[in-house]
Parts: C-alpha cells; sequence; structure tokens
C-alpha cells in the first residue's frame, strides 16, 4: 500500500507531465474557494485582506480566485525616481 503522502506526490508529478511542467490548480482547490467573474471584482475584495493576495485565473473553471502564494511571480518594482 502507498502511503497517502507519496501518492499526492506522484500526483503532482503525473500532473506535471500532462501540463507541461507548469502546475494547475487542483480541482478539489478550485471547489473551495470563492469564484469572481471578473479581474476587477476579485482585486476588490482582496483589498479587504490584512496580507497580500492577488487575483488569478483558474485553469479549471476559468473563474478569477485569490491566491497568496507568491513564488515564482514577479512582483512589479516601484518606479526609481529620476534625479534632479
Amino acid at each position: 500500500m502507498v502511503a497517502v503522502g507519496a501518492r499526492r506526490q506522484v500526483d503532482k508529478l503525473i500532473e506535471r507531465q500532462h501540463t507541461g511542467g507548469t502546475m494547475r490548480t487542483r480541482l478539489r482547490i478550485c471547489k473551495t474557494k470563492m469564484r469572481f467573474a471578473d479581474q476587477a471584482a476579485a482585486q476588490v475584495v482582496s483589498a479587504h485582506y490584512d496580507q497580500l493576495v492577488r487575483p488569478y485565473r483558474c485553469d479549471r473553471c476559468g473563474a478569477w480566485h485569490l491566491t497568496s502564494r507568491r513564488k515564482g511571480k514577479r512582483i512589479a518594482r516601484p518606479a526609481a525616481s529620476a534625479p534632479e
């Protein structure tokens, strides 16, 4: 019998192979998250959180969700002011 943790790792590896190495939202995670019709609606709700969350389009349902994950995501740096 395969341990539950080992089975999840195998499932993740198989999913990465089928998606070209990119991560996808797992269906059970998608089902538990709030869904927003568009990015603007998700952004409005994200402003009410104490921690940094960002909207993203779900590849499973096509709606917008919020995530606090930033790994591998570029965060825009503030524009440097020009010397006077």
